[in-house]
């Protein structure tokens, strides 16, 4: 008898630890776990190139006579319009994947206020990283070129788009 006892007791602990067993926690997954990203919006009044001959980096500062107006996608999913913004600008906040990240706009100027010398262009860049990653994908590009103020009259004239940016980013 004493030996069916602790048969008994000994299946009855068994079948304890059996349904006792630990419950696995969907957040130590890391396949589950949510993609976080900080994403930053850059408007730059410098932009660099480099000479693909001579590899001398070229550097262009934006004349302070351009203003910025523009729209870009916030956190929320909502595009926020802003004018009249001075460069530099950038705005960072953290976003869940997936995240369409979205800027849009011009540069824009009031024509008496142009210099004689005028360096113009639109340096946008949308930059993202993986909370906890250091560095940054993205970078920030553009057009730019310095010339007088009777030929960026012209250039305007004949393309008046010319100062148009939009940049989207798709952050998975």
């Amino acid at each position: 008898m004493k030996k069916h006892i602790t048969i008994i007791v000994f299946a009855l602990l068994s079948l304890a630890t059996v349904f006792s067993g630990c419950k696995k926690n969907p957040d130590d997954n890391p396949t589950d776990a949510k993609k976080q990203y900080m994403v930053r919006y850059d408007l730059s009044n410098v932009q660099e190139f480099t000479h693909p001959l001579t590899g001398e980096v070229i550097t262009f500062t934006i004349s302070p006579c351009f203003k910025a107006n523009f729209s870009y996608m916030d956190a929320n999913g909502q595009m926020v319009e802003l004018n009249d913004v001075t460069l530099p600008w950038s705005k960072e906040f953290t976003v869940e994947a997936p995240f369409t990240a979205k800027i849009e706009g011009s540069m824009n100027y009031v024509e008496s206020e142009l210099p004689e010398e005028i360096t113009y262009g639109t340096p946008v860049g949308i930059r993202y990283k993986r909370i906890g990653n250091d560095a940054y994908s993205g970078d920030i590009d553009g057009n730019a070129a310095t010339t007088d103020k009777e030929r960026f009259l012209q250039l305007m004239e004949l393309n008046p788009d010319r100062l148009k940016f939009s940049k989207e980013v798709n952050i998975e």
